[in-house]
């Protein structure tokens, strides 16, 4: 069974746990609590350099196959980034359906209320065979 390390935020949902039915997963937030809510609230004052630091510290806790996103835009770069110079590692990412309801309340206000139905992962390796779908 490979082994997963997941990076998001949120649970998986019941569809996304079948779809990884074949990992062991492993989540960043139990494993490091403090990296991972330093992570989910990058701010201004968040330097660069920490963020290379960062992305050093979970690519060296030994997964090669990884469950984004976490943190900014400039942090998945910079993990892709240092992943590609260090050595093979594969990167998944779920592809999902935004799906919008409106709906109107008896005082003639309306909410919109928006869900994302997991579709199916995409993989982004640094190894040679680059992209795939699960």
């Amino acid at each position: 069974m490979k082994i997963l390390l997941n990076l998001l935020r949120h649970e998986l949902t019941s569809s996304q746990l079948e779809d990884l039915a074949f990992c062991e997963i492993h989540h960043l937030r139990d494993l490091r609590p403090e990296t991972f809510e330093s992570l989910a609230s990058i701010t201004k004052e968040t330097s660069l350099q920490e963020l290379v630091s960062k992305a050093h510290e979970i690519l060296g806790l030994g997964y090669t196959k990884i469950l984004c996103p976490l943190g900014s835009p400039l942090f998945q770069m910079v993990l892709m980034q240092e992943a590609t110079r260090l050595g093979k590692f594969e990167f998944l990412f779920s592809f999902s359906e935004r799906v919008s309801k409106e709906v109107t309340r008896a005082d003639g206000s309306v909410s919109k209320m928006t869900s994302f139905n997991h579709i199916r992962f995409d993989s982004i390796s640094t190894r040679e065979e680059a992209y795939k779908c699960l």
